[in-house]
């Protein structure tokens, strides 16, 4: 025999209050409710990721006594827990040690050499896929992609940064053509989350359960 859970329609009956009540506060003049549910939403979102955060750590710290490839985990936890205690700190100026090295130092000399290194390595991927692409399938899209690539990083290179063709061509890319692109994904982004939110409003999808 089925047993019968209250549990799916009581979170099925809020999800979909809510989401009607934060609908009714764009239609009606009710701003101080929407900031209110916003703030409990903000919070929320806030709690998730401090679980989030601290999952990640218990998940490695069991990889780490396992010795199930540690180093990873290993360097994964100290830059987490290091990075935790300088922003910390930096918050109280009078118990921060002058001798380390801030959230804004960790920023620079950390996070954006990576990013960087990333950049490269897609730079690379980018022109090993082109060649492979006009090598295997040599079609009029396939010579498009290649020509916007060759043209994007010609565009971006020292020897034409500043100079009057590279930043008409970066511009028509970026500003033009890449924005275009952006836009239309925005839109399909936006059709696709109000679908779905009608689809979880009108009780058809469930993604609480029951």
């Amino acid at each position: 025999m089925k047993r019968f859970s209250v549990q799916a329609p009581v979170a099925v009956l809020v999800a979909v209050a809510a989401g009607v009540l934060m609908l009714f506060t764009y239609i009606f003049p009710l701003e101080g409710l929407r900031a209110l549910i916003l703030n409990v939403v903000m919070i929320g979102a806030a709690s998730a990721l401090v679980i989030g955060v601290f999952n990640l750590l218990s998940v490695h710290l069991k990889k780490i006594r396992n010795n199930e490839k540690p180093a990873g985990s290993v360097v994964l936890v100290a830059a987490l827990v290091f990075t935790f205690v300088v922003t910390l700190l930096q918050g109280y100026t009078n118990l921060y040690p002058d001798w380390l090295p801030g959230a804004q130092w960790l920023l620079t000399n950390i996070q954006l050499p990576v990013e960087s290194a990333l950049m490269g390595v897609m730079a690379v991927t980018l022109v090993y896929a082109a060649a492979r692409l006009i090598t295997h399938r040599p079609n009029a899209f396939s010579m498009l992609f290649v020509a916007t690539v060759l043209v994007t990083m010609i565009a971006s290179t020292q020897f034409v940064v500043g100079s009057g063709l590279g930043n008409l061509i970066r511009n028509l890319l970026s500003h033009g053509l890449a924005s275009g692109g952006a836009r239309g994904i925005l839109i399909g982004v936006a059709l696709g989350t109000i679908a779905t939110g009608l689809r979880i409003l009108m009780g058809v999808d469930r993604p609480y359960g029951g």
